[in-house]
C-alpha cells in the first residue's frame, strides 16, 4: 500500500512543478490532463528597498492561451517594484514605518491599482495602434499582421486574473490585491488551537449579486444578456481581467481581427460579436486593502495565493463528488490543509484521508495542498488523476474535469 501511494506520487509529479525559493514562499503549479497546456503562473520575488524587506507574491490563471499570463507574471513584479521604490524614496523620503503607515497606506494602494490598470490598458492601446480599424483589414491582411505581431495581438485576446500579496516583512503590513476569482488569504491559528482564514481582498465574481448588478448597470437598461447563464455574453465567466480585449474594444476587433487568431477557448465566438454593443463589458480594476500583521504575528501567520482550480477541487461538483458540491469555503479548507495535524472534517469534506506531509522530503507546503486535494492518501483517486481518458471526459455523465492549480504558500 505505502509503495504504491509513494509510486503513484512519483508518476504524478510529472505533471506539477514544485519550488521552494529563497524568499521562504512554497509554490505550486499543475495540470493532470496531457491535452491541455497549463495557464497559470506563480510569482515569488524579495525586494530590499531602503533596508526594507518586501515580498511579492502572485498568482495568475490565464485563459484562452498563455500569452496574457506570461506577460503579466514577467512585467507587472518589476512595474510594481520601480513604483514602490519611487514612493518609499521621494513620497516617503525613505521614511516608511508604522508611524506613518496611514499617511503611506492610500499613496500606496493607489500605485498598485495604477500599475495593473496601465499594464491592462497598454495591451489594449498596442491592438489599437496595429490595427485602428479591422474592417480595413482582409482576412489575408490579418493573418500577416499576426505573423509579424503574435505576442501583442495573442495578449490582448486572451485573458488572466491575478491574485497577489506585496508584504512589508520589516513593519509586518500586507497588501492584497486582485482582479477576478483567484484568491489571496491570511490564515493564522486561533486561540483554539485551530488555523482560522481570512481574505486579503475580495475576490470577483459573477455568483456575487453585487458584482454582478455592477457589470450591469454598468450598460443601458434596455440591453438585454449582458450576463446570461452567469457569463458576460454567454461568453466569459469573469467579470474582471487582465486582457481580454474582445469584450473591451468595439465589436470589429472580435469579428474581423481576433477571430482569426488561435486560441484555446471552448465555447464559439461566432455569435459574441453582434452582441457586442456598450463595450467594456468586463474591467482590470482590482480590489486593493491592507492588512495589519502585527497583531497576529505571533499566531503564526501563513499567506496563501491560488487560482480558482482549488475552488473547483474543494466544490468536488466535476471532480469526485459528480454532480453535488460539497458547500466548503475553499479558503478554509486551503488553511486547515496547513495544520501539522489531521483535522477531521477535512476529511470529510474532501471524502478521502490527507497526509499533512503529503509533498514528503520535498517539504513544499504548497505541494501538501496539492496533493490532499487531489486524493490525499486515497490510491483510487490518485489512479484516477493519472487516467488520461478519464480526464478527456467531456460529456456530462463521464466529466472528470481537472482545472489548472496553482497555490502559493508562504509561512511568515
Amino acid at each position: 500500500m505505502a509503495a504504491h501511494l509513494d509510486t503513484l506520487r512519483e508518476r504524478l509529479s510529472a505533471f506539477y512543478t514544485a519550488t521552494v525559493s529563497d524568499t521562504g514562499a512554497h509554490t505550486v503549479t499543475f495540470q493532470p490532463f496531457l491535452g491541455k497546456k497549463i495557464e497559470d503562473r506563480v510569482v515569488a520575488e524579495e525586494w530590499i528597498i531602503s533596508d526594507q524587506r518586501w515580498i511579492f507574491l502572485a498568482v495568475c490563471d490565464g485563459h484562452g492561451g498563455t500569452s496574457t499570463v506570461e506577460h503579466t507574471a514577467n512585467t507587472l513584479p518589476g512595474r510594481i517594484r520601480s513604483a514602490l521604490t519611487a514612493i518609499v524614496q521621494d513620497d516617503l523620503q525613505n521614511q516608511f514605518d508604522r508611524t506613518n503607515v496611514a499617511e503611506a497606506e492610500p499613496i500606496i494602494s493607489a500605485m498598485l491599482t495604477r500599475e495593473v490598470e496601465a499594464l491592462d490598458a497598454e495591451i489594449g492601446k498596442r491592438v489599437q495602434s496595429l490595427c485602428p480599424d479591422p474592417t480595413a483589414l482582409t482576412e489575408e491582411q490579418v493573418r500577416a499582421l499576426f505573423q509579424e505581431h503574435p505576442d501583442e495581438l495573442l495578449r490582448a485576446f486572451a485573458g488572466t486574473t491575478l491574485s497577489a500579496a506585496l508584504i512589508n516583512i520589516t513593519h509586518r503590513l500586507v497588501w492584497g490585491l486582485g482582479v477576478g476569482d483567484s484568491s489571496a488569504v491570511l490564515s493564522t491559528v486561533d486561540s483554539d488551537g485551530k488555523r482560522h482564514a481570512q481574505r486579503l481582498c475580495v475576490a470577483h465574481s459573477l455568483q456575487d449579486p453585487e458584482e454582478c448588478a455592477r457589470v450591469i448597470a454598468g450598460h443601458p437598461s434596455n440591453e438585454s444578456g449582458v450576463v446570461e447563464n452567469g457569463r458576460i455574453l454567454g461568453w466569459l465567466m469573469l467579470p474582471r481581467a487582465i486582457g481580454d480585449f474582445p469584450l473591451k474594444l468595439p465589436s470589429t476587433y472580435l469579428s474581423h481581427l481576433f477571430r482569426f487568431l488561435p486560441h484555446t477557448g471552448s465555447l464559439p465566438i461566432d455569435k459574441v460579436p453582434e452582441r457586442i454593443k456598450t463595450p467594456p463589458y468586463l474591467i482590470a480594476t482590482p480590489s486593493v486593502q491592507l492588512t495589519d500583521l502585527e497583531p497576529v504575528w505571533d499566531k503564526k501567520p501563513i499567506v496563501t495565493l491560488f487560482s480558482d482550480g482549488v475552488d473547483l477541487l474543494v466544490d468536488g461538483y466535476v471532480v469526485f463528488r459528480r454532480g453535488s458540491s460539497s458547500g466548503a469555503d475553499p479558503c478554509e479548507i486551503v488553511c486547515k490543509l496547513l495544520e501539522d495535524e489531521v483535522d477531521p472534517s477535512v476529511e470529510e469534506t474532501l471524502g478521502h484521508p490527507v497526509d499533512p506531509r503529503w509533498s514528503g522530503v520535498e517539504g513544499n507546503k504548497a505541494l501538501d495542498v496539492l496533493g490532499n486535494l487531489i486524493g490525499g492518501t486515497s490510491t483510487e483517486r490518485l489512479e484516477m488523476m493519472l487516467d488520461q481518458k478519464l480526464l478527456a471526459g467531456r460529456d456530462a455523465e463521464t466529466m472528470f474535469y481537472v482545472d489548472d492549480t496553482a497555490v502559493v504558500v508562504l509561512p511568515l
